[in-house]
C-alpha cells in the first residue's frame, strides 16, 4: 500500500510539473501574440501619420489619395466614422489623442 501511495504521489508531481510547463508556454504564447498585435497597431498608426503629413505638405495629391483610399477600403463608411471630414495630420493626431485621453484641445473641434 505504501508503494502505491508513493507512485501516485510521484505521478501527481509529474502531472503538476507538466501542467505548470504547459501554463508557462501558453502564457508566453499569449504575450507574444499581444506584443505582435501592439507592434502592428503602432506601425499602422505611424504609417497613417506619415501619409497624412505628406498629403498636408502637398507631396501627395489629395484627390488621388482619396481615390486610393476609397478603392482600398472594403465598403462605405457609415455614421460618424468619416475619414475625410478634416484630412490633416494635426487633426488625425488630435483624434488619436482624444481616443487615448491625452488631448488638451476642445472635443468640439474633432468632427
Amino acid at each position: 500500500m505504501n508503494l502505491l501511495k508513493k507512485r501516485i504521489a510521484a505521478t501527481d508531481a509529474k502531472l503538476d510539473e507538466m501542467k505548470a510547463t504547459r501554463k508557462a508556454a501558453q502564457k508566453a504564447s499569449r504575450q507574444a501574440y499581444k506584443q505582435t498585435k501592439a507592434d502592428r497597431e503602432r506601425r499602422v498608426m505611424l504609417v497613417g501619420e506619415a501619409v497624412l503629413r505628406r498629403v498636408d505638405r502637398g507631396e501627395w495629391n489629395e484627390a488621388e489619395f482619396r481615390q486610393m483610399m476609397d478603392e482600398a477600403l472594403p465598403g462605405p463608411l457609415t455614421g460618424r466614422c468619416s475619414i475625410w471630414g478634416d484630412l490633416t495630420a494635426a487633426n488625425f493626431i488630435h483624434r488619436r489623442s482624444m481616443a487615448q485621453g491625452t488631448c488638451r484641445r476642445s472635443p468640439a473641434r474633432i468632427y
